[in-house]
C-alpha cells in the first residue's frame, strides 16, 4: 500500500525501532563498535561482581570494617545507562 501524501513519500526501507536500552543491549553495543575496555568497565559497574585479581588496600578494608564505605547496585535505569556508555 503506498500513499500519496508527504509523509508517505521517500520511506527508508531499512527502518528499525530502537529497542529499549539495558545493560545487556549496551554491552552488545559496546562490544559491537569494538570498545573492548569499555565493556570491561561498563560490565563490572553494572554487575554485583569484583575482578578476582584486584586485591583491596588496608586502607579500603578498615573503611568497610568502619562502615565509611559501602558497595551500592547501580541504578540501571534507560537514562544512567546511556549517560554510562
Amino acid at each position: 500500500m503506498t500513499g500519496s501524501g508527504a509523509n508517505f513519500q521517500d520511506k527508508d526501507d531499512n527502518f528499525k525501532l530502537e529497542e529499549r536500552v539495558s545493560a545487556r543491549s549496551q554491552s552488545i553495543k559496546l562490544m559491537q563498535e569494538g570498545y573492548l575496555l569499555a565493556f570491561v568497565d561498563f560490565f563490572y559497574i553494572t554487575t554485583n561482581t569484583t575482578p578476582s585479581e584486584i586485591e583491596p588496600s588496608a586502607q579500603l578494608l578498615e573503611e568497610y570494617k568502619l562502615n565509611k564505605r559501602e558497595k551500592r547496585k547501580y541504578e540501571q535505569t534507560e537514562q544512567s545507562l546511556l549517560d554510562l556508555s
